[in-house]
């Protein structure tokens, strides 16, 4: 054995907490590769595995707002459609009712000409009957002036 080594391992053998030069060249090296192997295991992908993550979640906000107006602008045609449904439903109570008055109206109109006729049929069956009836007077009161005369 070399003489270095020797001391060395009569100094280490002596102090257990003596610090020699390389041991800590030796332990320097291997937190070196430990964080080199830690970086290239853990934080490399953690660090890709967190920006994919984070493109993804910007993706879905775009995505959400996107949908947030196109709902908003479906939701105004809705609205809109509804209000012209409400106008036009309007419009046609409006002349539904309009058509049913003049519908009423012209009924009425055939009910009074109906009943204008029905009267004039009786007056004019009244006035034949007056005239019937009267000729039947004079007929009888000839009947009975000709059999007063004959007695």
């Amino acid at each position: 054995m070399s003489p270095f080594v020797i001391t060395t391992a009569l100094s280490a053998e002596n102090n257990p907490l003596s610090l020699d030069l390389w041991n800590i060249l030796f332990h320097m090296i291997n937190l070196v590769i430990l964080i080199v192997a830690l970086y290239f295991l853990l934080f490399k992908p953690t660090k890709k595995f967190m920006a994919k993550r984070k493109e993804e979640i910007m993706k879905i906000t775009r995505e959400n707002e996107e949908l947030q107006e196109s709902t908003k602008k479906i939701k105004e045609e809705y609205d809109d459609l509804i209000e012209k449904a409400k106008a036009e439903a309007a419009k046609a109570n409006e002349e539904a009712l309009k058509a049913a008055k003049s519908r009423a109206e012209a009924v009425e109109e055939e009910a009074r000409q109906k009943a204008k006729e029905i009267v004039e049929h009786a007056n004019q069956s009244v006035e034949a009957e007056k005239e019937r009836l009267a000729n039947d007077v004079k007929t009888q009161v000839s009947v009975i002036s000709a059999e007063i005369a004959k007695k």
